[in-house]
């Protein structure tokens, strides 16, 4: 595994062009297919909402954050239910809970039954045969001019700060969904994408061309059979390397590389690693609903073997 300046350079650079457009494609008929065939008001009658449910699809994960690599990406698009959430009220008063309490009222309109529209919008606007549910999404097939998706739907999450009034209450916005196994997910990709957006203004847009890299040459590893497949998710790639201070994104990519690659090694032998942050600055890189440091450990000691191998 000998890699020179150029091919560091290389795994930095994004997919090519017709990669994005499938991307957008696909983006693009999923609000098609929700506007077309999601009844609103059908919906608010039938659960006695007090409004018509309000819809917000976006892009999440590596496309939307510009670190996706070629051919190894899920296309990731959220259809978050703004006007229905759930709330975390841990760290609030007991008289603020009891003033959350009398200023909400609880939805008849739940996950189960959102989730189930939503499939039933993709199903009939691309066919039952390019769709299926999932455990933790709806896939969307790749067929046509469309690439592989994950569709997911999913309420709001109010991480709860303060609830003085209904107009002073303080709360960080995320996403929640339960998979078909009950389990609930909640994450903030839009606080995610920010974070990731100022790393990358910090480092004149060096974080984003690393994280690439490094993307890179997990699956390198995977497919020389060095590193287990899933390991290193995508995701947890990003976030580690968030960790690591904005200076050491500079010189040339080799450099990069082995200065990141120093500092996680120094974090990880004394322990650092154990204060890591995702990038949505919420939840902790090493935990039981994110990542486990066996396998951080397994990743780090693979991209060793890159670093030994090579004069630099």
């Amino acid at each position: 595994m000998l890699y020179n300046e150029q091919q560091f350079e290389r795994f930095s650079k994004p997919p090519f062009k017709y990669e994005r457009q499938q991307v957008i494609d696909t983006h693009t008929e999923v609000r098609t297919a929700i506007n077309t065939y999601f009844d609103r008001q059908a919906i608010k009658e039938k659960y006695d909402l007090s409004e018509l449910p309000d819809l917000d699809p976006f892009l999440q994960g590596s496309y939307k954050n510009d670190t996706n690599v070629t051919q190894s990406s899920d296309v990731d698009v959220v259809v978050r239910l703004k006007n229905v959430w759930r709330a975390d009220k841990s760290t609030l008063s007991i008289d603020e809970v009891e003033r959350y309490n009398k200023s909400t009222k609880t939805s008849q309109y739940t996950f189960a039954n959102f989730n189930s529209d939503i499939l039933f919008c993709l199903q009939q606007h691309f066919g039952f045969q390019n769709v299926i549910n999932d455990n933790k999404c709806i896939r969307i097939k790749p067929h046509s001019k469309f690439c592989d998706a994950d569709v997911i739907p999913a309420l709001t999450y109010k991480l709860y700060g303060a609830f003085p009034s209904s107009e002073g209450q303080k709360f960080t916005e995320g996403i929640c969904f339960d998979t078909n196994e009950g389990k609930t997910v909640i994450n903030f990709p839009k606080e995610h994408q920010q974070s990731l957006i100022e790393k990358s203004n910090t480092t004149n847009g060096n974080f984003k061309e690393t994280v690439r890299m490094f993307k890179n040459l997990k699956d390198e590893l995977i497919e020389k059979g060095l590193l287990p497949e899933h390991s290193a998710k995508s995701y947890f790639i990003e976030n580690l390397l968030y960790n690591v201070p904005d200076n050491l994104f500079s010189g040339l990519y080799k450099d990069r590389f082995r200065n990141v690659l120093d500092n996680l090694i120094s974090d990880f032998n004394s322990g650092n690693v154990n204060n890591y942050y995702c990038a949505n600055k919420v939840h902790k890189l090493l935990a039981d609903n994110t990542w486990h440091i066996d396998s951080m450990k397994q990743f780090l000691i693979s991209l060793c073997i890159i670093r030994d191998k090579n004069e630099f």
